[in-house]
């Protein structure tokens, strides 16, 4: 009896002891969209899907955040739900840089744009949102930024569908405004920070703006002008500024202002330019030879004859060169005798310096410019 009952419990027992515990795992939420919006509850295109990750697994934040970003490519398994990115995108690569998550995706995701762009920007910046250290995203398509996107780098706290009347922390900081006579004046002020926001940024929001309960002091940025973004990598601080606005700060003091940033910028540009193709001139000397026989060919060869005389019609040469003296010396522009007029030097010789301008614009640099593609053998005739 004692024997039977022992051949009855081994295999229990062998059982219990080939169990294994089962990994941890954590829930997170992915980001999609609607199917059908006519039976959404007006809440907003977006639905979470919830998906279970092996602790071991996502032990890293860049771990983490690879497989959140392996999940919402694989799609959604409800029916309800689509996913906002286009089929067959892949994840190239994800790179975590302070506080930022840079995301590369394959080619098929630049094929977005508007309302679909900014649905697949935000299902992944609110999937990546759930980690603590990512406060901003970068989403980029085979490592090139989307042009027709207003804004390269999204931040989350942008993005967040949650009112901005939920304050989740304050922090005091002395920030410096501009006092009547153009003086810079401290002045100790509370930040809001909301859900996703930084202190960097909060920074940046609050000098757009007055200082509250501080009437005399003005804002230190131009009116209009915006903050892009600000982020911070490894105790350094970056501001993304808007180009535009930079030139329309030059273009707002008037001539005088143009001539002193022309007068200051163009000679470095200038010295640069010429510089960089001499140094591949150099590189490539032995070329120079070949490259201006290359030259003289082409511009005498049957074919350039041909298309010189038939090519194109009167207007169509007249629209073409004005557009290559526009683009070499701005001839016929204005920029040049705005500037040069402005000067305050003798006439005469402020003349002989727009000479001297033309001169080296289409002559030293278009030059340049054909002998260091030329001899680099980027271009082969």
């Amino acid at each position: 009896m004692s024997r039977r009952l022992c051949l009855l419990l081994l295999p229990l027992l062998l059982l219990a002891g080939c169990r294994r515990e089962e990994p941890a795992r954590t829930a997170y939420e992915l980001y999609f969209q609607e199917a059908d919006l006519t039976f959404s509850a007006g809440d907003g295109a977006f639905r979470t899907e919830t998906v279970y990750l092996y602790d071991e697994r996502t032990e890293t934040s860049q771990q983490l955040a690879e497989a959140l970003m392996e999940a919402l490519l694989k799609g959604p398994a409800d029916e309800t739900l689509k996913s906002t990115l286009p089929s067959g995108t892949t994840l190239l690569s994800l790179e975590l840089a302070g506080d930022r998550a840079k995301v590369d995706l394959s080619a098929s995701y630049a094929s977005l744009s508007g309302v679909a762009l900014t649905l697949a920007d935000g299902a992944i910046a609110l999937t990546l949102a759930q980690i603590p250290e990512i406060s901003s995203v970068q989403i980029t398509a085979q490592g090139r930024e989307l042009a027709y996107r207003e804004r390269q780098v999204l931040n989350i706290r942008e993005v967040l569908l949650t009112p901005e009347e939920d304050v989740i922390s304050t922090v005091e900081a002395r920030l410096y405004y501009l006092d009547q006579e153009g003086r810079l004046t401290a002045a100790e002020q509370t930040l809001e920070l909301y859900e996703g926001d930084t202190q960097v940024s909060a920074v940046a929001r609050a000098l757009e703006d007055k200082p509250e309960g501080q009437d005399g002091l003005l804002p230190p940025l131009p009116e209009g002008f915006q903050v892009k973004s600000a982020w911070l990598e490894e105790a350094t601080c970056y501001v993304n500024l808007s180009s535009a606005l930079l030139a329309g700060l030059v273009m707002a003091g008037g001539v005088g202002r143009i001539a002193a940033a022309s007068s200051a910028l163009v000679p470095v540009m200038a010295l640069l330019y010429l510089g960089s193709g001499g140094a591949v001139i150099l590189c490539n000397w032995e070329w120079i030879p070949q490259a201006l026989e290359s030259i003289v060919a082409c511009a005498l060869s049957p074919a350039a004859a041909a298309g010189g005389g038939v090519g194109w019609t009167v207007a169509a040469a007249r629209r073409s060169g004005v557009a290559r003296g526009v683009f070499t010396n701005a001839a016929g522009l204005g920029a040049s005798a705005m500037a040069h007029g402005a000067a305050r030097t003798d006439p005469a010789r402020q003349g002989l310096w727009g000479m001297f301008e033309v001169f080296v614009s289409t002559l030293l640099v278009c030059t340049v410019t054909a002998l260091a593609i030329l001899t680099s053998g980027v271009w082969d005739p």
